[in-house]
This record gives C-alpha cells, structure tokens and sequence, in this order.
C-alpha cells in the first residue's frame, strides 16, 4: 500500500488515470452506495487489465504478473 500527501499529486502517479476508468463507469456525482464488493472488484478487475499506452501496451496486471 502507498500513501501519499494530499494535494502532492506528483506521488500519486498513474492512480489518477484509474480515477479517469472508475468515473467512467460512475460518473461523478453518482453514488457508490448501490455496489457491492464484488461490482466493485469486477470493475477494478477490468481496469487493471486494460492496456496502457503508458505501460507499452501493456497491462498493470500483465506487469505485475512479471515482476511479482
């Protein structure tokens, strides 16, 4: 787990590109209240395997995959 500063978003890397994939799916200002654990690790579980232009074409779960 990483913690970083509030308002240092220099620390909080590609974590704000996977806030851009979670407010597609819930748009801002729609409630998280409805789901569930398992709607919510579905769609993470998406997220993480999206490929990034930033990784190569490759995924977060494909990277870590390799390096764990």
């Amino acid at each position: 787990m990483f913690y970083c500063y509030p308002y240092c978003s220099w620390q909080k890397g590609m974590l704000e590109k996977n806030h851009e994939f979670i407010r597609a799916v819930l748009p801002k200002g729609e409630s998280f209240n409805d789901l569930s654990q398992e709607d919510v690790d579905v769609m993470i579980n998406h997220i993480n395997n999206y490929p990034r232009e930033s990784l190569n074409g490759a995924s977060p779960f494909d990277l870590s995959e390799v390096l764990l």
